[in-house]
This record gives C-alpha cells, sequence and structure tokens, in this order.
C-alpha cells in the first residue's frame, strides 16, 4: 500500500509538474507573441511618422523652391523693366543731343544768313 501511495503521489506530481511546465510555456509564449505585437506596433508607428515628416520636409521644400522661383521671376522682371527704363532714358538722352545739335546748326546757319 506504501509503495501504491508513493507510486500515487510520484505520478500526481508528475501531471502536475508537466500541467504546470506546459503553462508556464503557454505564458511565454503569450508574452512572447505580446511583446512582439508590441514590437511591430512601435515600428509601424516609427514608419508612420517617418513618412508624415517626409511628406512635410517635401512640402516644405516645395514651397521654398516656389518662393525662389516667384522671387527669381520678380527679379527678372525688375532687371527688365530696368533696362527698358535705361534704354528709353538712353533713347531720350540721344534725341535731345540731336535737337540740340540741330538747333545749334540752325542757329549757326542763321547768323550766316544776317552775316
Amino acid at each position: 500500500a506504501a509503495d501504491e501511495e508513493k507510486a500515487r503521489r510520484i505520478q500526481e506530481d508528475t501531471v502536475k509538474n508537466a500541467a504546470e511546465e506546459a503553462a508556464r510555456k503557454a505564458n511565454q509564449k503569450s508574452a512572447d507573441k505580446a511583446s512582439e505585437e508590441e514590437r511591430t506596433r512601435r515600428i509601424e508607428e516609427e514608419n508612420k511618422k517617418n513618412v508624415a515628416e517626409d511628406a512635410a520636409r517635401l512640402a516644405n521644400q516645395k514651397s521654398a523652391d516656389k518662393a525662389a522661383d516667384q522671387e527669381k521671376e520678380r527679379r527678372v522682371h525688375d532687371d527688365q523693366s530696368q533696362d527698358k527704363a535705361n534704354a528709353k532714358a538712353a533713347s531720350e538722352a540721344i534725341a535731345g543731343s540731336l535737337k540740340a545739335d540741330a538747333a545749334s546748326s540752325e542757329a549757326a546757319n542763321s547768323w550766316d544768313y544776317f552775316l
């Protein structure tokens, strides 16, 4: 009877140990799965954040490029306007000079006529 009791206890301990080991393994698997899911979630969040930051940088760069292009166009327009104004002033100066030469020549001819 004592041997049977001892055998029964050993069998119970073996079953209990096997059940505890199975529970530990199941808990570890569950913990590993939860850890992997959390890791995956964090990676996905980081990727979304990086995509959003890249999109913001691209939008800012496009805006800066557009502003630079507009400034360049404004300067070209200003340069062209200045060139036109300079050409007009030069043309008026030449015309004035020609008129002065003509008036001087006419005055000289008038004196020659009187003399």
